[in-house]
């Protein structure tokens, strides 16, 4: 099998970060954090760059990010909410990623981000649920394409996830 890493893309609050540092452990793979890696290179938080850049200025770090660090081998990617949204990431990701797509509901992103609002490190998470339902639905379609396979987190702690993820991996590999 040519894909050597493992990505992991979903809504904001869906564990990509937590479940990608249990997973690293299990593959004795590096983590890599795409949002972390730009908050390194720039100096500033995703928050920060969101209100000082914009948007636009923030999906050209995360595209360079991914471009750059998914031709790496041996590593889990966690790339952030939107990063898929852009098909110039996914192209980038499928070539040496195996894709898993972290499914949650509206609920749940919710309860992890600390009950709505859209301050601190999530800039673009709406203020209920209504409004996370709806973007949520927007990407939905562009998750499920990128992904080799969708897992659901809902109701699962983050260890049964990754190791669902590193079974799936490891059958990959073995079966190409």
């Amino acid at each position: 099998m040519d894909k050597t890493s493992v990505a992991l893309c979903g809504f904001m609050a869906s564990g990509k970060t937590t479940v990608g540092a249990l997973l690293a452990e299990i593959l004795v793979y590096e983590l890599v954090d795409a949002d972390e890696v730009i908050e390194r290179r720039t100096g500033q938080s995703v928050s920060e760059i969101f209100h000082d850049r914009g948007e636009a200025a923030f999906r050209e770090l995360e595209r360079e990010v991914i471009k750059t660090e998914s031709l790496r081998e041996g590593l889990v990617l966690a790339v952030g909410g939107g990063a898929v949204l852009d098909s110039r990431n996914v192209s980038a990701l499928k070539r040496k990623c195996v894709v898993y797509y972290l499914e949650v509901s509206p609920e749940e992103v919710l309860e992890r981000a600390g009950g709505g609002g859209g301050g601190g490190e999530r800039p673009l998470l709406g203020e209920d649920a209504e409004a996370v339902r709806q973007m949520m639905d927007d990407r939905e379609r562009a998750y499920r394409d990128a992904a080799d396979l969708a897992v659901d987190t809902v109701g699962r702690n983050p260890a049964e996830i990754a190791g669902t993820i590193a079974e799936d991996f490891e059958r990959r590999k073995k079966h190409g």
